[in-house]
């Protein structure tokens, strides 16, 4: 009797995530084929959230309040990781840090201004993606989501992407809490300052507060 029950708990299990490899020619009539051509036009929206970043050797948390208008991003963070207020602005041509009403940086990506300023990575430009529960462009090397077609977790880009909660938002529902860790093959992309090694690899954690959809 109690090995059968252990397998009916396995298989209830395993019926609750869907791994598949991300290919173009994935049904189209399942549920997260349908969610992800609705999620796809979601290029204007605005949220807030809090922001943590964290590695075995240390760690800090910030407010976030990031506005996107198609490929225009600006994204505020409070308080980050025991700063002030710190503005990056991204377009197809740049990203631009302002502290008050001065720019005092640019870099090619809000990633790479924000870990010049504070030795911390976050993937803001695959988290636009992340954010609203899609796979960003590019490989995808694992994928699972539930039976409503909810990504649920996805390693891509150096990053396992878990998919913890979401919540219903006007007439979408979205992710309201993420959290990522770097991979072991990641890469010196998701390796914070401090040498390589288990000890320096990075986790963020991301609890959305608000959510505001003008698409």
């Amino acid at each position: 009797m109690s090995r059968c029950l252990l397998l009916a708990a396995a298989a209830l299990i395993a019926g609750c995530a869907t791994p598949v490899a991300e290919r173009g020619d994935l049904d189209s009539s399942t549920p997260w084929a349908a969610r992800r051509a609705a999620l796809a036009g979601l290029t204007d929206w605005h949220l807030k959230a809090r922001l943590g970043v964290r590695t075995n050797q240390r760690g800090g948390t910030a407010t976030l309040i990031w506005d996107r208008q198609q490929q225009r991003h600006r994204i505020d963070l409070f308080g980050p990781f025991g700063g002030g207020r710190i503005r990056i602005t991204q377009n197809s041509q740049g990203a631009t840090l302002m502290e008050g009403k001065q720019s005092v940086a640019t870099a090619r990506s809000a990633d790479a201004l924000l870990f010049d300023r504070t030795g911390w990575r976050v993937p803001f430009a695959a988290m636009s993606y992340w954010i609203i529960g899609l796979p960003a462009p590019g490989t995808t090397h694992e994928l699972e989501f539930d039976k409503q077609g909810r990504l649920t977790m996805l390693v891509q880009r150096g990053w396992r992407i878990e998919f913890s909660a979401y919540r219903a938002h006007q007439r979408w529902e979205l992710p309201e809490k993420i959290i990522l860790a770097a991979v072991e093959d990641g890469g010196a992309e998701n390796v914070a300052p401090g040498g390589a090694g288990q000890n320096s690899r990075v986790r963020v954690k991301l609890l959305v507060k608000e959510w505001n959809v003008r698409s």
